[in-house]
């Protein structure tokens, strides 16, 4: 009579790293809880369960996750393409300080929905297309002298930006830079600007009372359509650039 032998393999121990999150089970009479071990580092992202860093370039950015902070320190461009390394935060994010870069690239804020303060250090030089476009929670930011350069709508529908001091390294507010800002009420506007250029004003609702420098020599289509200006000053600002500015 044969016999069959069965051999039997030892399985490998299973080993699961947990390292950016707590798991607590519990069931009737007990349970567990596996604490968090430490950070960990997956495809230049570093979590745990407060904050997030990425590295991209010569650029790192610091999330933390309880205050709702985002701090940026680096050199070169900062560009949106950060977001996909820093764990998708973009709708937690508060607040942002901006250090040592030398340009904000296009698009690079654009609707992050929480988001109501920017510190924006004297290194940065160019502001990019639309980078804070639908911020809509953006109340205060501060514009350095050394931005010497905003393309076109970068403020575009932050609907809760009211006051905006433009610094005077600044040579053309550019189309439509803040269309849209429906709360803006208050904007300085230095001596160093030459020309507001298309739609850079328009639907600011709450804007009742601008002063335009007699530096400016051209305002372009539409740049104060749909603003709470008096008759008096719309009066004022047709005899010097004609109709078409509103």
């Amino acid at each position: 009579m044969s016999t069959r032998k069965h051999s039997t393999k030892m399985m490998a121990p299973l080993v699961v790293a947990l390292s950016s999150f707590n798991v607590c089970c519990s069931h009737a009479s007990c349970e567990v809880e596996i604490p968090v071990i430490g950070p960990s580092v997956v495809d230049g992202l570093q979590t745990n369960c407060d904050v997030e860093k990425c590295r991209t370039n010569d650029v790192e950015c610091t999330f933390d996750k309880r205050s709702g902070h985002l701090n940026i320190s680096g050199s070169g461009i900062l560009d949106q393409f950060f977001w996909s390394k820093l764990g998708g935060s973009k709708d937690s994010v508060r607040s942002v300080t901006v250090n040592g870069v030398s340009v904000i690239d296009e698009w690079c804020f654009a609707e992050c929905k929480s988001l109501e303060s920017v510190s924006i250090s004297n290194s940065v030089k160019k502001i990019g297309f639309c980078a804070f476009f639908g911020c809509e929670m953006l109340r205060d930011i501060d514009i350095p002298s050394s931005v010497a350069e905003f393309d076109r709508g970068v403020f575009v529908n932050c609907i809760s930006l009211k006051n905006v001091t433009i610094p005077n390294s600044i040579k053309t507010i550019n189309e439509g830079l803040f269309e849209g800002c429906t709360s803006l009420e208050v904007v300085v506007i230095p001596d160093s600007i030459g020309t507001i250029e298309s739609f850079a004003f328009l639907a600011c609702k709450s804007l009742r009372k601008i002063s335009i420098p007699k530096s400016v020599t051209k305002v372009g289509e539409a740049a104060f359509r749909v603003c709470a200006l008096s008759e008096d000053e719309k009066s004022e600002l047709i005899k010097k650039f004609g109709s078409s500015i509103f």
